[in-house]
């Protein structure tokens, strides 16, 4: 499982929103362990889970580290890992 986690990891490291089919076949890994990962990976607020723009029923993952938009400011960058800081912080007092 911590092989598929780092390999989902790597993956959505570019800044790139992918389906997990496309993950599925990008990894190599059956497609119950990626989900799993990818679960494991939400929890810890690594990863973040967004409906498809292509796909309204349809859902892609993408790095919690990774910039969205263009021109992102430096104070948003900043706000932006506070927040995951702040989640990883309530995700380990849950568990």
């Amino acid at each position: 499982m911590k092989k598929a986690r780092e390999a989902i990891t790597e993956l959505l490291s570019y800044g790139m929103a992918y389906r997990i089919e496309k993950i599925v076949e990008k990894t190599g890994f059956k497609k119950s362990t990626v989900s799993s990962a990818l679960r494991e990976l939400q929890a810890a607020g690594l990863v973040v889970k967004e409906k498809d723009q292509a796909c309204y029923d349809r859902y892609v993952y993408l790095s919690a580290d990774a910039p969205k938009g263009f021109g992102i400011s430096r104070r948003l960058c900043e706000l932006n890992n506070i927040l995951r800081e702040l989640r990883r912080e309530k995700n380990l007092v849950h568990a």
